[in-house]
């Protein structure tokens, strides 16, 4: 094994949402049969066995004529994010 290989084992908690379901009568004074709100985020761990900080689903390399080659870093890994989100559904 080289100094650029590494394991790839990860786990990651992709998606993690909270909501509360609305209810009351000035629901329906507003016309409103049903409703929530919520608030939901994503990339909330990442761990990976190799520890060098590259997401393993992230690193690949293009390949003229074959798409990507997945699992090779080239320096176009994409910085880690953790999105938030706020939902509202209604039901009228």
């Amino acid at each position: 094994m080289n100094a650029a290989t590494f394991d790839a084992s990860f786990i990651k908690l992709r998606e993690l949402s909270f909501s509360y379901d609305l209810s009351g009568k000035w629901l329906k004074r507003l016309g409103i049969e049903n409703g929530s709100v919520g608030v939901y985020t994503r990339n909330l761990i990442l761990w990976t066995k190799a520890k060098v900080g590259i997401d393993p689903e992230m690193a690949f390399q293009p390949e003229t004529g074959v798409g990507f080659k997945q699992g090779i870093e080239r320096y176009n890994v994409t910085p880690w994010s953790m999105p938030i989100g706020f939902k509202v559904n209604v039901t009228f």
